[in-house]
């Protein structure tokens, strides 16, 4: 019962990988005007009006306006990914777009590999917007993945959540292309996180309409109301926000590993089971 009751927040934390790819259709050609022999004799000259012209409109499609400071946050930070030697060694002609195979492994991968501290602001930070922007019928869709996408945009950012966003994204790409160790918890820490989870999910749950009301749709989800629907998953993801720091790290950690094994057999669909940490391969070699 208690790993049914873990489930929607799971499923909450595989969809977090998408989340991470909402800058990259603006920072994916961060190379390209350098090696770009036509645009050779530009180069030199800084950026073009029509350099200018694409980034504005990638900016509007992404729901910022160019002219605030958001789009100033956002410019820095592209500037950023786009000088950095590590990143640049590793994509040549930029970092893979968000729905394409290498793109999900990226983020995937990288946020596998982050500290437990940086995966901790990651989820305070979605937990943050989600509670705050969410709409009681998660838009009228059940993809927890597509939700995750919609609610972490830009428009439902602060300025200082945009800055947190990006020093987060930041350390998801250098852990990949570093290929930093993964924390893999115990069982005996996974069951003890689990445990902890559903206690304060029964904390917070004191009536028999709430409980109720959550059982309905962990048992039967495709049969819940959409708003009950969503308000389970709103409820599961502060409730792991509840968690102490240990306990919150045995979740996201193991999740997101797993999620970036996912990510790994959309680009190797025949790839073996996992190995055991010690010698478990770099996904990125796979890029």
């Amino acid at each position: 019962m208690k790993a049914l009751i873990a489930r929607t927040v799971f499923a909450g934390i595989f969809a977090l990988t998408g989340c991470a790819t909402q800058y990259a259709s603006i920072s994916s050609g961060h190379s390209r005007q350098t090696t770009d022999a036509s645009n050779s004799q530009l180069a030199g000259q800084g950026e073009t009006l029509l350099d200018r012209a694409i980034y504005q409109q990638s900016l509007r499609a992404l729901g910022v306006d160019p002219k605030s400071h958001q789009a100033a946050i956002l410019r820095a930070w592209k500037k950023r990914l786009g000088d950095d030697p590590e990143l640049k060694a590793a994509f040549p002609l930029g970092l893979p777009t968000a729905p394409t195979p290498a793109g999900k492994l990226l983020f995937a991968e990288g946020m596998a590999r982050v500290t437990p501290a940086t995966r901790a602001a990651f989820w305070s930070l979605y937990t943050k917007v989600t509670l705050a922007h969410l709409p009681d019928d998660c838009y009228g869709i059940r993809n927890r993945a597509e939700i995750a996408h919609r609610v972490m945009s830009f428009p439902n950012m602060s300025d200082s959540d945009t800055e947190e966003y990006m020093r987060i994204l930041w350390a998801v790409l250098h852990a990949g292309v570093r290929h930093d160790p993964e924390h893999v918890p115990t069982e005996a820490e996974h069951q003890a996180a689990v445990v902890a989870l559903s206690k304060v999910l029964s904390a917070d749950m004191l009536t028999a309409t709430n409980a109720n009301r959550f059982a309905r749709v962990m048992v039967s989800p495709a049969t819940a109301s959409i708003k009950d629907f969503c308000w389970a998953m709103k409820t599961s993801t502060e409730a792991l926000n509840q968690l102490d720091p240990a306990d919150k790290e045995a979740l996201l950690s193991q999740s997101l590993d797993q999620a970036a094994l996912n990510a790994l057999r959309t680009v190797q669909p025949t790839i073996a089971p996992p190995p055991t940490p010690s010698t478990a391969p770099s996904a990125f070699k796979t890029l």
